[in-house]
């Protein structure tokens, strides 16, 4: 196997930096472009270091072995991978079995592919990231190789290294890990995937966490809470109920999306609390005419919301909230039947 010695081999126009960094952007934007805020945020957490534009751009890092497969040449042999492969999605935590463990920890893009794409990937946020840690690159080549003889060592049936200490004292750290710990962990620390599963599981059991999540809970918890089935609609309803009594009116706007996905996924269970709302809480009404698709299929489930919405639609509100409304009555609850 031979590789390009001139580092200039690599500047090609499908290789150009500033143009893999305006479709990654094109990708975001498309990806979320129902809720446009959340793409400039997503730039934000690709700016600050190259380590940080690799974790966020597994599409495009595929893109690229696609236009230029020899980047990608190596053993051949198929299995499971991980797909979105790098030093951040291998953590601490409990199983299914509440063994605490550490291992990988997102899926959301494993499929059945090339086992080297897994390594490739692992191997370049080796190097990235290890410019953070101000390491020469020797010293990152040196990790790399060291990660792939601990690899090969495992895939052909060799015990599992001795954990080095950081990593000891990470299981430890979790397995004393308490559920107000979890509910103070930073806002950055939120958005990981495994920590707003976890938030939801804890709040689908736990009286104090649920109140937790509807009245101090980022939106995007509770637009999580909506969305997942491990969530009873009972609890949601619950949890909605509290959110919009406990929250102040300037924060409605971003709350429209998550009471969607809950109206969405537990209609009967959500027709009260909007109901209610639109009876005693003048300022949901835009949340809630926003929340309801008047073109959407709910069934039978929005009867006493149906039968409030007049309140909005001849009431006080602005012309745009009252227009929703009666969108909504000529449509959404037209097809209550």
């Amino acid at each position: 196997m031979t590789y390009p010695t001139d580092p200039t081999a690599l500047a090609t126009p499908d290789v150009d930096v500033f143009a893999l960094a305006a479709r990654q952007l094109e990708l975001d934007r498309e990806a979320v472009k129902s809720l446009p805020f959340l793409a400039e945020r997503k730039k934000q957490r690709l700016a600050p270091a190259p380590f940080a534009f690799l974790r966020g751009s597994a599409p495009l890092f595929y893109e690229i072995l696609a236009k230029r497969p020899d980047l990608a040449r190596g053993p051949l042999g198929d299995g499971w991978i991980v797909g979105d492969m790098h030093l951040e999605n291998v953590g601490a935590y409990r199983n299914d079995a509440d063994e605490v463990v550490f291992g990988l920890n997102d899926f959301d893009d494993a499929s059945i592919g090339p086992l080297r794409y897994d390594v490739l990937r692992f191997s370049t946020s080796v190097l990235l990231a290890g410019r953070a840690f101000e390491a020469t690159g020797a010293q990152a080549i040196a990790l790399v190789q060291h990660a792939l003889a601990t690899y090969l060592k495992a895939r052909g049936g060799g015990a599992a290294p001795p954990a080095p200490a950081p990593v000891a004292q990470l299981i430890e750290q979790v397995r004393g890990r308490t559920r107000k710990a979890l509910l103070d962990a930073p806002l950055s620390a939120r958005d990981a995937a495994f920590c707003v599963d976890a938030v939801v599981a804890v709040a689908a059991d736990d009286d104090a966490a649920l109140t937790w999540l509807a009245e101090k809970g980022e939106p995007g918890l509770l637009g999580a809470a909506g969305k997942e089935d491990q969530m009873p609609c009972a609890r949601l309803h619950v949890a909605w109920a509290k959110a919009l009594v406990a929250r102040p009116p300037e924060a409605y706007a971003a709350l429209t999306v998550p009471l969607g996905y809950a109206l969405k996924r537990c209609t009967v269970d959500m027709d009260g609390v909007l109901a209610d709302a639109i009876a005693h809480l003048p300022a949901t009404h835009p949340v809630v005419v926003q929340a309801i698709d008047p073109f959407d299929t709910y069934g039978p489930g929005l009867r006493a919301t149906c039968a409030a919405l007049p309140l909005i639609a001849g009431g006080r509100d602005s012309a745009v909230v009252k227009e929703r409304a009666r969108d909504a009555l000529n449509h959404a609850c037209k097809a209550q039947g």
